[in-house]
C-alpha cells in the first residue's frame, strides 16, 4: 500500500457522490487502518469571526469563511503556515491545529495563511485504496500554494495540470518537430 500523506486527492470528473463532485481533498493521515483529510473547496456561507464569536470572546481578524471538511462530525481544524504551531503535520508546509486553545491563537493573528474547517473526509479500512483503484480519484503532490488557492476553481485547476502532466509525461521537446503539421 503506497501512502499518500501529504498528497491531494482530487475527485475524478466521474466521481458523483455528492459529498465528493470535485472534491479536493488534502490526507492528513493514512494508514492500513484509516485515512482522513479536509476539503480544500467547500467553503460555507458561515464567516469565521461569527463562527468564533460565538464560542468566545477573541477577536477575529480572518473575515474568510468556515470550510466543509467532509461528511464526517468531527472537532473544528485549522490549515495554517506557522510552523512552530503544528500538532498534527500536515505535510506540504502546512500546519495543522485542532485544540481550542491554538485555533483561538491563530485567528488573532493576521499575517498568517489560515483555513479553518468543520467536520472531515474519512475512510476505514481499505475504503480509499479501493476508491482510488476504481478511478475515483486522482491524486498529486500538495503544496502550501494549492492548500491556500482561492476555492472556486481549485478542481478545475487541479485537473487541468494533472492533464497536462499526462500528456507531456516523456515526451522529449528536443524530439518535436517544429512544424507540428509533418508529425
Amino acid at each position: 500500500m503506497k501512502r499518500i500523506e501529504g498528497k491531494l486527492l482530487i475527485a475524478s470528473p466521474h466521481l458523483h457522490d455528492p459529498s465528493f463532485c470535485r472534491a479536493v481533498i488534502l490526507v492528513l493521515k493514512h494508514d492500513p487502518n484509516e485515512a482522513f483529510g479536509l476539503i480544500l473547496n467547500r467553503p460555507t456561507d458561515h464567516r469565521l469571526s461569527d463562527v468564533i464569536a460565538m464560542v468566545s470572546k477573541v477577536d477575529c481578524v480572518h473575515d474568510g469563511p468556515l470550510f466543509c471538511g467532509g461528511p464526517v462530525e468531527g472537532p473544528l481544524m485549522a490549515l495554517h503556515d506557522i510552523p512552530d504551531s503544528v500538532e498534527v503535520d500536515g505535510r506540504a508546509g502546512v500546519a495543522v491545529s485542532v485544540h481550542q486553545e491554538s485555533i483561538l491563537k491563530l485567528v488573532s493573528q493576521d499575517d498568517i495563511r489560515l483555513r479553518l474547517f468543520d467536520g472531515y473526509s474519512g475512510w476505514g479500512p481499505m475504503q480509499l485504496e479501493d476508491e482510488i483503484e476504481h478511478g475515483s480519484w486522482l491524486i498529486t503532490d500538495a503544496n502550501s500554494e494549492n492548500v491556500f488557492r482561492e476555492p472556486d476553481e481549485l478542481w478545475q485547476q487541479l485537473v487541468a495540470e494533472i492533464g497536462r502532466d499526462i500528456v507531456t509525461t516523456g515526451i522529449n521537446p528536443f524530439h518535436l518537430p517544429s512544424d507540428p503539421g509533418i508529425n
